[in-house]
């Protein structure tokens, strides 16, 4: 269990840590996008004259390699970005972020390991020229995986360290996850060798005070 520097302990349901769903949110919703048009470009990109062969000037052509090297690891980008927009604890978040790395690397490798792996009919730039034959390759395969890679492997590093602002939620008391009924307690000294006995006499005092009612202060003249 994390413990900030101030002191305090997270108290967490089923031992999972929680985060402010508004980390990841904004890498998230990049990782979404680019999935999402990793997956779509090669079945919309001949309405706009950017596409790959094979039938480069025909709308929604599937392919095994398609599949495979587009449509797979754009998919997988997208849950990995709908994981860290719409997760509240951090293990959640990290299986989000590793899926985008993983797919961004796909995308950048993938190609080249295809003839490897079997899978046949890659297809080439529609486009003639040669600079915008690298466009097209990089936003389809190689610049496309590296933009999720970068983004996935930032959400990575935010998530393995105890920022500022988990200590700042720490010191509120509030988290996205506590609406689910995860709280924190405060200023706990995990050092102090009397904190249990000051949270009995605590508990005692509480109990008194609630048994004596509201009329326990009144005085009663004979």
């Amino acid at each position: 269990m994390n413990v900030s520097e101030q002191g305090r302990e997270p108290i967490r349901d089923g031992h999972r840590p929680v985060m402010r769903r508004r980390r990841g949110a904004l890498c998230g919703v990049i990782v979404m996008l680019l999935g999402l048009w990793g997956a779509l470009i090669p079945f919309v990109g001949p309405y706009f004259n950017f596409s790959f062969t094979p039938d480069p000037d025909t709308a929604w052509v599937w392919t095994s390699a398609r599949g495979w090297l587009e449509v797979l690891p754009g998919a997988a980008a997208f849950i990995g970005g709908l994981l860290l927009v719409t997760s509240g604890n951090r293990l959640s978040s990290q299986v989000g972020a590793v899926l985008g790395a993983l797919s961004g690397a796909w995308f950048i490798v993938g190609r080249t390991l295809a003839p490897v792996v079997g899978i046949d009919g890659m297809g080439t730039p529609g486009a003639s020229g040669p600079n915008m034959s690298a466009l097209q390759d990089l936003a389809f395969f190689g610049g496309l995986g590296a933009i999720i890679l970068f983004f996935s492997a930032l959400m990575i590093g935010r998530l393995s360290t105890f920022g500022a602002r988990d200590d700042e939620t720490l010191a509120n008391g509030v988290d996205m996850g506590a609406r689910r009924g995860r709280f924190y307690r405060h200023d706990v000294d995990s050092s102090d060798p009397y904190r249990h006995e000051r949270s009995g006499d605590e508990h005692e005092i509480q109990t008194q005070q609630e048994g004596r009612g509201p009329n326990s202060n009144v005085s009663h003249d004979h």
